[in-house]
């Protein structure tokens, strides 16, 4: 109830010190104008200088919110957030899978890849030798074949 009361005594104050202020403001204009133009010229020119300083800070100010902006939007990036804990999931099932292959005794596909990719390497490297693997065989071969008889 006083806290009312007081907002209620406030009101005409407020209403003062807008006036004031309003008067003020005329009271420029109206020295503005009998100075003949002189102070108002020399506002206008204070008024350039100000704005130049407050647009430089101004823009200064605005970089660094839109840097602020972007790290914030890179940090709470939903959709890299989603794909990161869905690559997270992905990987721990892929493993979770991997173990259980082993445990049942049956190769990956990495696993699979792998040999095959040796398996390529060593027929490769059979074609490009073959003369002398399959000399050395029929050597030792008619060889125990001679002893033999």
């Amino acid at each position: 109830m006083a806290k009312t009361v007081q907002k209620v005594q406030e009101l005409p104050l407020i209403r003062s010190s807008a006036h004031q202020i309003w008067l003020a403001g005329l009271g420029a204009l109206s020295v503005a104008e009998d100075e003949s133009g002189k102070l108002f010229k020399t506002l206008v020119k204070r008024g350039k200088t100000f704005e130049l300083t407050a647009k430089d800070r101004v823009d200064e100010m605005r970089g660094k919110l839109d840097q602020q902006f972007d790290e914030m939007k890179e940090r709470f990036d939903v959709k890299k957030a989603a794909a990161s804990t869905m690559d997270r999931i992905g990987d721990g099932f892929d493993e979770s899978m991997t173990q259980m292959l082993h445990r049942l005794g049956l190769p990956t596909k990495r696993e699979i890849e792998g040999l095959s990719k040796r398996v390529e390497r060593l027929t490769k490297t059979l074609e490009e030798k073959p003369t002398r693997t399959v000399a050395r065989r029929r050597g030792k071969r008619r060889l125990t074949a001679t002893t033999g008889a």
